[in-house]
């Protein structure tokens, strides 16, 4: 009998061990995921901020006076915004995923 107890616990912890190791597997393959899409999200963030500094160097000069450099503005302004809310979105969902809150 004590053998074939120990047999059910090796049983059992090697199943734990594969749902940890798979668990942990799925979690990096994730982290990988949002890290890279993170990365193209952060270049277009990158060139939208080139784009508003040198706006700002230009307004030293003249206003936004244009229809077309107001609209640029505002387009520019939201996409921004909106990436910025995307990842806090993101980040938000992963620490009630992580921590079950």
């Amino acid at each position: 009998k004590l053998g074939l107890g120990l047999l059910e616990m090796g049983a059992v912890i090697d199943a734990l061990v594969q749902t940890a190791i798979s668990t942990a597997t799925n979690l990096l393959k994730e982290m990988k995921d949002y890290i890279l899409n993170a990365k193209d999200d952060l270049k277009k963030l990158q060139r939208i901020l080139k784009i508003f500094q040198k706006a700002i160097k230009d307004a030293d000069q003249s206003f936004f006076s244009k229809e077309c450099d107001r609209q640029l503005e505002f387009e520019l302004h939201y996409d921004a915004e909106d990436i910025i809310e995307g990842y806090r979105s993101k980040i938000e969902a992963s620490k009630r995923d992580r921590y079950g809150t």
